[in-house]
Formats: C-alpha cells, structure tokens, sequence
C-alpha cells in the first residue's frame, strides 16, 4: 500500500524551530547569471542539435496528451495505474495517511509566505550549477575572456518542435501502456474509467494546493541547504549568504552580456540520444488524446510530497492488516 504510515515523523523529520523564514527577499545577482552564460558556451547548446535533427529526418506523426502521459509514468513508481480498485485504496490511504502522520508536523510550512524561500531557492539552483561547472564566479567575470554562447543566441528550437519533442518523449510510454493494457481498444476504455473514478476521503484531508504548496516549500529549503549548508536557513547561515551575495554584486560584469535567458532554458532540454530513441521506438503514425482525470491531481500531489520529504518514505511498507484500510 501507498502509504506514510511508516514515517516516524516525529523523530526523524528536521526540526525547523531554528529557520528564519521571515528574511527579505535578496536579489538575484545578474554576476551569478553572466558567469553561468559564460561557461557554458556552444558544447550545450543542444537547442541548435535538436532543431537541426528536427530538420533534417522524418518524425513519426503523432496526436498525443504528452504531459499526462509523462506524468503517469513518473506515478507508476508509487501507484498502481493497471489496477483501478487497487489504485483506489492506495490513493485514499496515501492522502489518509499523510494527513495523519505528516500534515501535523509540517502543515505550517503550507502558510508562510514562501516569497523570500523561493527567490533564495532560485539564487541556490544558480550557485548548485555554478558548483557542477567548477565556475570561479570571481575569476570568470574577472577574466575579460568573450564567451563563445553568444554566437547565434537566440533559442533555436520553435514552440512547434517543443511540443514535438515532449510528444516524442511520451510515446514509448503510450506503447508500454498499451503493450501493459492489451490493446489501444483496452487503453482508452481503461483511462476513461479512470477519468470517472471518486475517492473517498475523510473530512480532514488536505487540499490539493496545500499539499503543492508544502511540497514547494520543501524541495526549495532542500536545494537551499544542498548549496550553501545544512546550517543555511538559519539566522547564522543566512548572514553568511547575504555575505556572499553582497560579494557576488560587486564583481563586474562582462560587456557585452552573454545571453542570461538562453541559458537558462538549455539545463532543461532532454538529450538528443534519449529524441532519436523515441523516434524510432514505434510506428509512424499515433493517436492517443487522454480524457481529463481528476485524480491526477491527487497522484501528482503525493508524488510531490514524496520527493520532497527530507527522509526516505518506505512504500509498501505496512505489514498485512497495518494500514486502517487493509493494505498490504
């Protein structure tokens, strides 16, 4: 069963009594940005590869709900999707069990204003990837050296080879499914019984924006701590960040600017190996336009919740008889 009980929360999450959530707001230092515009350079430009590729063979042709698709096999690591009845108790003791066992201890995360966490989570993100180059900040402004991402800085790919890449990306999962399912015909009659299904939750549970917004506030706090310490939220470590911070502003910067929002948008595209393998993983031609589910809302939320939590969850982890509703 899907489900939190196992989490000891009381014991095992952190104490957050020693984080400062109530700093200001501290800017974005555009140094940060320009040094990693910088150092990245034409070897990632892999908009440039994508839309050559894109250009030069023949892609399938394909109707598809990309996004849902993608996201129910990211679920399938939680949640049976092939078994409705199942599915159904899962979900209901997840959100049961996560009210009970870990809402009480973090619900306050949920209600502070995450304004000032997300705008340090974003300046984390920037220094974590600053890290992964081994990027001086110092020496690379300091340098003086032109950087070769500027030549042909605009983003190469169209918002129609987007949507085709996501497309791509989401076929071999559309095949596993149906491989799974039987057949096309037991797929669509499987997703539309699932677009009908209804949870029975109890009065307590949690909203879904909530549950989002405590997820969010997590994974920032996590990715703050992973760049500038464990002790970073606290009033001592947030001293040290503003610190540097100030020290980052008053680097000079390289004239003329390399261009900030291109690289930006280059750490998220897939790899071109992973486009060229779901291109020829099936036919030449596939529909498949899911029906809205209601419940993904619900499944996407608990998968938040769990790759954010700062422990590990034991999934499955109740014995025969554990869980109130009788999972195993």
């Amino acid at each position: 069963m899907a489900c939190f009980c196992q989490i000891p929360a009381a014991t095992h999450l952190p104490s957050y009594a020693s984080m400062n959530f109530g700093f200001s707001p501290p800017k974005i230092p555009i140094q940060m940005q320009a040094a990693l515009a910088a150092g990245m350079g034409n070897s990632t430009r892999l908009d440039m590869a994508i839309s050559a590729w894109m250009g030069s063979v023949t892609l399938p042709s394909l109707t598809m709900s990309a996004g849902p698709l993608l996201q129910m096999n990211l679920a399938l690591g939680m949640f049976d999707l092939f078994d409705l009845p199942k599915l159904k108790l899962q979900l209901e003791m997840a959100i049961t069990s996560f009210a009970k066992h870990v809402w009480p201890h973090l619900s306050f995360l949920a209600r502070i204003n995450l304004k000032a966490v997300l705008q340090l989570a974003a300046i984390a993100r920037l220094q974590l990837a600053l890290d992964g180059l081994k990027i001086n900040l110092a020496a690379t402004l300091g340098s003086g050296a032109p950087t070769s991402i500027s030549a042909r800085a605009k983003f190469a790919l169209t918002p129609p080879q987007i949507k085709m890449g996501q497309m791509l990306l989401a076929l071999p999962i559309a095949l596993k499914f149906q491989e799974t399912l039987g057949s096309f015909g037991h797929m669509k009659s499987h997703f539309s019984a699932m677009a009908k299904m209804q949870l029975a939750l109890p009065k307590f549970a949690i909203s879904i924006p909530l549950m989002m917004k405590l997820a969010l506030a997590l994974e920032a706090i996590a990715t703050i701590k992973a760049a500038f310490g464990a002790d970073a939220m606290t009033p001592a470590g947030l001293s040290r960040i503003a610190a540097r911070l100030r020290l980052y502003m008053g680097l000079p910067l390289p004239s003329p600017l390399p261009p900030l929002a291109l690289a930006a948008k280059l750490p998220a595209l897939p790899t071109l190996d992973s486009l060229k393998i779901a291109a020829s993983s099936g036919p030449s031609s596939f529909r498949l336009q899911l029906p809205s589910i209601p419940i993904m809302a619900q499944i996407n939320a608990m998968m938040a919740i769990k790759a954010t939590l700062p422990i590990e969850i034991p999934i499955n982890a109740c014995g025969a008889g554990a869980c109130p509703l009788g999972g195993t």
